[in-house]
């Protein structure tokens, strides 16, 4: 079994995804998709990239039952603190929008990089960046963020496999809540099993990932899958075109 999991922390409130709001604002997280993957490459080993957008089942999303609740949960704590204005109320019209679909789009990068270790991982969720050469598979720092402009969930997944070692996780970003007394912040991680010492706690991310993205995984002896839950409501004509021009530009650079 696996849990999602949101940390002790501040009480922050939702917060919009307005990068892609625009048509010429899906440039920059693609971008930032693409040359994570271009740089997950070692020693200038060519790196193979597979995007795919594909619908999948809402109920097949990792731990979307426990996204409901910790967004109501949300909802009630900003609430109490009396700063759930407008902005945040039509935040969370549109995610409860996406969450009511049968169907959840998800766009997919899937790179043969170096991969992540847990250490890497980390450094991502957390938001710390980490030197290039230690960076395990190249999405590291802040730069992350952006994928998230493109999930009108505001939740990202990843899988990752280094040194025969497989890792997955499942990144939301919501607001801070109050859970059986405890305050806890706006980012969750799905984990095997809530940390023992949550004042210092040590994670433990699970090694088998959805079947949809095992599917791109699956060959690869090393490599990272990030998945973008709830692609915001552009055409497929729109992520197509943006894909395609960064995708050749990318390649392009690379040599």
């Amino acid at each position: 079994m696996t849990e999602l999991y949101f940390r002790l922390g501040a009480m922050e409130g939702f917060t919009s995804n307005t990068t892609a709001d625009k048509k010429e604002g899906l440039g920059i997280p693609i971008r930032e998709l693409m040359q994570n993957s271009l740089d997950a490459a070692e020693d200038g080993t060519p790196c193979h990239i597979e995007i795919v957008i594909e619908d999948v089942a809402t109920s097949n999303i990792p731990h979307i039952v426990e996204y409901s609740e910790f967004l109501e949960k949300a909802i009630q704590t900003q609430e109490d603190l009396r700063s759930y204005n407008n902005q945040q109320k039509q935040i969370v019209r549109n995610l409860k929008s996406e969450l009511n679909k049968g169907y959840i789009r998800i766009l997919m990068f899937a790179d043969d990089g170096a991969g992540m270790d847990q250490e890497g991982l980390n450094a991502l969720i957390e938001q710390r960046s980490r030197d290039k050469k230690k960076a395990s598979g190249g999405s590291y720092g802040v730069g992350h963020l952006k994928s998230y402009d493109l999930s009108s969930l505001r939740y990202v997944l990843y899988a990752t496999r280094r040194d025969g070692t497989t890792l997955f996780t499942g990144v939301p970003i919501l607001a801070g809540f109050r859970d059986n007394g405890a305050q806890r912040g706006n980012i969750g991680r799905i984990l095997k099993r809530r940390p023992e010492n949550e004042s210092d706690p040590c994670f433990d991310y699970p090694n088998q990932m959805p079947a949809f993205m095992e599917r791109l995984m699956g060959g690869k002896h090393q490599g990272t899958t990030v998945g973008i839950v709830g692609l915001t409501d552009k055409s497929l004509d729109d992520y197509e075109t943006v894909i395609a021009s960064h995708f050749f530009r990318s390649c392009t650079h690379k040599r």
